[in-house]
């Protein structure tokens, strides 16, 4: 039996995002390299893989998110548009 080649594959996006400061107390800021047109969902995953926490932000370039109700710990946050996701770790003290 034969098996094809094994290959990875690394797509580019034309955006990328930032987040800051991280860690934080409370609010972390978002930001795009490249101002975005669509809305963007915006969701943050606790170490056991639950949401804890999500948004929907308009089209734009910086976004500001209020982060309190959250208890202090390691999360990852993801920002996607429905085609890309963008994915982060975050640190809350």
């Amino acid at each position: 039996q034969s098996y094809s080649e094994v290959r990875s594959v690394r797509i580019e996006s034309s955006t990328d995002y930032a987040l800051f400061p991280n860690p934080t107390t409370d609010a972390v800021t978002l930001t795009a390299t490249q101002p975005t047109d669509t809305d963007l969902t915006v969701r943050v995953v606790d170490v056991l893989g639950r949401t804890v926490w999500t948004r929907s932000v308009g089209a734009g370039a910086t976004w500001t998110l209020d982060l309190s109700d959250l208890t202090r710990g390691t999360y990852l946050m993801e920002v996607t548009d429905g085609t890309m996701i963008w994915a982060e770790r975050l640190v809350l003290h």
